[in-house]
């Protein structure tokens, strides 16, 4: 009986197991929940009765007594209050877990083997598409596009210059042109011929051309790396379902555990490094 209750336990896969745990995990938690609820609830209802009997026996003994336990218990549920989990604590124990793991509860185990896989997928999720982009667009499309560019006319002719970027050569052009005519005037460099300016000109276009030519074919495997990325980071989500799911669970019992300051502070951080990048 034990043999075949120890076979079907490791014929259970760790995404079952997860499944199960989380399940166990949540209904500890409404449980405790709903005891927390009904405490709450008559402690209420006996703080009421303490402060009516409290204004009614006022000019008693016993009242400062009253006021005290009452002051006391209050107190009491502040610090209760302040030992919540707040985004530090769950930030530090998502890094580096407990000491003690024996005196861990159970749910805490549960988030700790979620938080663990839920930052491994992570860095997968951002490592693998970003490493796909990098070496397609550096290694396989821009070494293609330029061999292809020199053997295909039509090709060289689509990633060739555009009307609005030769106007730009142009204009650097007059300026290059300007500021050899204003060293000459203020004796920086000799006089230079008409020839000369040519010549200097006609390197500086080209150089300016080269440059464009080699931006519009980056904007072009731009494209093509941008899709790889995105197909990587879909398969990726597609073929991994427990670990979105484990992913999600983690997200969910962080934020959770943020105090309503703490979410109001993020909210704000994460506005103004949007506005600041923008």
């Amino acid at each position: 009986m034990l043999e075949g209750e120890l076979e079907s336990e490791r014929e259970l896969s760790e995404a079952e197991k997860f499944e199960s745990w989380r399940q166990r995990a949540e209904a500890i938690i409404e449980i405790r929940e709903a005891q927390e609820d009904t405490r709450n609830e008559g402690g209420r209802r006996w703080e009421d009765w303490l402060l009516d009997s409290t204004n009614k026996d006022s000019t008693s003994s016993w009242s400062p007594d009253w006021d005290k336990g009452i002051k006391e218990s209050e107190d009491k549920v502040r610090v209760e209050s302040a030992d919540d989990k707040g985004l530090v604590e769950s930030v530090r124990y998502l890094i580096f877990g407990r000491e003690d793991d024996d005196d861990m509860l159970y749910e805490d185990r549960v988030f700790h083997y979620a938080s663990l896989n839920s930052a491994k997928f992570l860095a997968v999720l951002i490592i693998i598409p970003w490493a796909m982009d990098f070496l397609v667009h550096d290694y396989i499309l821009m070494p293609f596009l330029e061999r292809y560019v020199k053997t295909v006319p039509l090709a060289a002719q689509m990633l060739d210059v555009r009307r609005h970027q030769k106007l730009e050569i142009i204009e650097e052009l007059k300026t290059e042109r300007g500021r050899f005519q204003l060293e000459v005037e203020i004796g920086k460099s000799p006089p230079l011929s008409d020839e000369e300016i040519w010549r200097e000109l006609r390197h500086k276009a080209l150089e300016l051309r080269d440059e464009w030519r080699l931006e519009n074919r980056r904007a072009f495997a731009n494209i093509w790396s941008d899709m790889v990325y995105g197909i990587s980071l879909f398969v990726l989500l597609y073929f991994n379902q427990s670990k979105v799911a484990l992913l999600k669970f983690t997200g969910y019992k962080i934020i959770n555990n943020i105090s309503d300051t703490g979410k109001a502070f993020l909210i704000i951080l994460v506005t103004d490094i949007f506005l600041g990048l923008t």
